[in-house]
């Protein structure tokens, strides 16, 4: 049997397969019998064992973080070693993801300028911490994912260019990648990284840099 973990829920109505980097959870409603469950999962078996390889292909270059005792962290691409004041500080992990927010806004605001000398609008733009989106637009600008600060750079422009333009097509038309590849060139990599890696940094891994 596949090992799995369940999480029972109030807000589904029938069973689902979520099958996270490192782990498979099957989301069940209240009252589903382990028979079930497992059935379910065997059904399934080859979808499950498909996907779990697509993600085999880069575990080995992610790994856990913990802000509450790193002294060095993966920053746009760099690793950056984090400074001696955040040190010995019983809320560590609040000024690490401070110092962290900090850099990411520097860097997605230095971005913006150029690519509003390139005809995009100058939007706000907030930091969020969403489960499964990497940016949104909206009257109150944009949003992005503060977890893309351990992506390489040219990933997190990427998303920053995604929502820009979306500001100007609504939807995911070819005259939205169009304009998209203008501005960035051909982004399959980036898009490519994020549906792999980018599992893993939502579930709170880091990428490896050598």
């Amino acid at each position: 049997m596949i090992p799995y973990r369940v999480r029972y829920s109030r807000r589904v109505k029938r069973l689902k397969i979520e099958i996270q980097p490192r782990e498979i959870v099957a989301v069940a409603p209240y009252g589903t019998s382990v028979n079930k469950i497992e059935f379910f999962l065997l059904k399934h078996r080859n979808f499950i064992t498909e996907k779990q390889k697509y993600y085999q292909a880069v575990a080995s270059n992610m790994v856990p973080v913990f802000y509450k005792n790193c002294t060095e962290l993966p920053v746009l691409g760099r690793v950056i070693v984090l400074p001696q004041s955040l040190s010995g500080v019983n809320s560590r992990e609040h000024l690490v993801v401070k110092w962290l927010d900090t850099r990411l806004m520097e860097f997605l605001e230095e971005k913006q300028k150029r690519y509003v000398e390139e005809g995009l609008v100058s939007p706000s733009i907030r930091l969020g911490s969403p489960t499964t989106r990497w940016g949104s637009c909206g009257k109150r600008g944009i949003m992005i994912n503060r977890k893309l600060v351990h992506a390489p750079a040219e990933v997190t422009e990427y998303v920053l260019v995604h929502e820009l333009v979306h500001l100007v097509h609504g939807n995911h038309s070819s005259d939205f990648w169009n304009r998209v590849e203008r501005h960035m060139g051909n982004v399959k990599a980036y898009r490519k990284w994020l549906n792999k890696q980018g599992a893993f940094l939502m579930s709170g891994e880091v990428p490896v840099i050598e």
